[in-house]
């Protein structure tokens, strides 16, 4: 609808000020609308193009992993290479997981969990590198069982990333 005044006054003036208004709201609501779909695209392009040769990278590590060598210095990159084309490849789940949260599409699971269970699991997984790192983890747990009602993949990405973080940053 249009606010049309019909004479010169103040409330004239007043109905084209909001009119004016109303328009360029409508542009920048119009705009912000393309740019999420085009910025959407861009991330699926782009995490599907990256995808492809690094699931290749992936396998060709993994055969190399399997071959016998003689020489511990090629079986030191070829690690190397495994940790940093694992890392690459949570970064472009991480993307695509960011791509799904902006665009609504991104759906939680809650199911029934075993908190201490879940942490245990959590805390085994990363005991070696925050060993390696002179940390340890201090937790205090009550006797009885403690469940919640959380995604379980979710919550081990935000764990994940947080004792990520700890084992990084932490003195």
């Amino acid at each position: 609808f249009e606010l049309e005044p019909e004479s010169e006054d103040e409330l004239g003036s007043l109905c084209q000020d909001l009119e004016q208004m109303r328009c360029r709201l409508k542009d920048n609501a119009e705009e912000k609308i393309k740019f999420d779909r085009e910025n959407k695209e861009l991330i699926s392009n782009i995490s599907h193009d990256l995808k492809t040769p690094l699931t290749s990278m992936i396998s060709y590590i993994g055969l190399l992993k399997r071959e016998k060598t003689v020489n511990p210095k090629i079986e030191e990159y070829v690690d190397v290479l495994d940790k940093k084309t694992q890392r690459l490849k949570i970064l472009m789940e991480d993307l695509i997981e960011v791509s799904k949260i902006n665009s609504g599409n991104f759906h939680i699971q809650p199911e029934q969990m075993d908190y201490q269970e879940f942490q245990q699991q959590v805390q085994g997984e990363f005991f070696e590198q925050l060993e390696s790192r002179g940390l340890e983890i201090v937790s205090s747990m009550p006797k009885e069982r403690v469940y919640i009602r959380a995604d379980g993949r979710a919550l081990w990405r935000v764990m994940e990333n947080l004792y990520g973080n700890i084992v990084k940053y932490a003195l």
